[in-house]
Formats: structure tokens, C-alpha cells, sequence
């Protein structure tokens, strides 16, 4: 398999798919909103001669556009890279693969606020609470709604040559 490469169109969003998720990860449960407006002139001729993207508009069966989906995957990598239980940490690469928190993505209609020379898509996210809130409301549960009470569902102690199995 080749090795993993991001999307260079992407990488342009880092910068405000991390302003946008630092805001998110301060209010988790809570929307935190951002508008995203059209690629420039100079970006579109840099996605065209550098990277052979001839149409930033162009849309898939969905309806995005291919600018939408970079900052939406822009968002997303950010997120399971830099994103913590606690906080969002830009720099600070997690080791784990997943992400800690879940995001919950929202595409917004096109706005235009006063100002704007153009309209702007809104797009929201929130970051889920997590840890433990969710830890305390399972424990809420009764024993029976719960999966860790069915014993046939827990994790059965590893082999003696396999101690972290245990």
C-alpha cells in the first residue's frame, strides 16, 4: 500500500479548521460556527497549475464542492490528530489513531453578512462531551441495559504467557 498523503488542498484549511475546533473544544455539546468562502482567484490557479485540480467547484453526488470537502477533511485530520479528551492541542500529536472525542459535522446553508463582498457557507461543529460525563450516565443505567454487566460480553482474562491480555 502507498504511504499516506493528505490532500494538499486541505492543508490550506489547517490553520482555521484548528481556529474552528479550538472554539468547538472550549464549549463541548455546544456549536461552534464558521464561514467558509469561496476559494480566490490566486488558489484556484494555484490548484490547477500545482496539483492538476482544474474545477475547486467542482461537486460530488452529494452536492459538495471539492473546497468544502478539503476544509471539511482538513477539519477531521486536525481533529483525530491534535484533538484530546480535554482539550484541542495544535502541535501536540496524539499516538493514538482515533480520535478521543467525537465531532459532529454540520454543513450550513450560503449566507451573506454585511460586509462580505461574497456569500459564505456556514458550517458548524461540536465536539461531543465525552469521558466522564459518559462514564457517569452508563453508570446511571441499570445493571441490565449496561454491557459491561453481562459477563458474557466481558473481556475474559488472557493466557499466562499473555499478561497484558489480562
Amino acid at each position: 500500500m502507498p504511504p499516506y498523503r493528505r490532500d494538499p488542498i486541505s492543508m490550506w484549511f489547517d490553520r482555521a479548521a484548528g481556529d474552528l475546533l479550538a472554539r468547538a473544544y472550549a464549549r463541548p455539546g455546544r456549536w461552534a460556527v464558521t464561514y467558509l468562502a469561496p476559494p480566490s482567484r490566486e488558489r484556484r490557479r494555484i490548484a490547477r497549475e500545482t496539483w492538476g485540480v482544474p474545477d475547486l467547484d467542482e461537486r460530488d453526488r452529494w452536492g459538495a464542492t471539492r473546497w468544502l470537502r478539503a476544509f471539511k477533511r482538513a477539519t477531521y485530520w486536525n481533529h483525530r490528530n491534535y484533538g484530546y479528551a480535554e482539550e484541542f492541542r495544535p502541535g501536540d500529536q496524539r499516538a493514538a489513531p482515533a480520535a478521543a472525542t467525537a465531532l459532529v459535522w454540520d454543513t450550513g446553508p450560503m449566507v451573506r453578512l454585511a460586509g462580505w463582498p461574497t456569500r459564505r457557507r456556514e458550517i458548524r461543529v461540536m465536539i461531543m462531551p465525552g469521558g466522564d460525563i459518559a462514564t457517569d450516565a452508563a453508570g446511571q443505567l441499570p445493571a441490565a441495559k449496561r454491557y459491561t454487566a453481562d459477563d458474557r460480553l466481558r473481556s475474559k482474562p488472557g493466557p499466562p504467557d499473555r499478561p497484558w491480555e489480562g
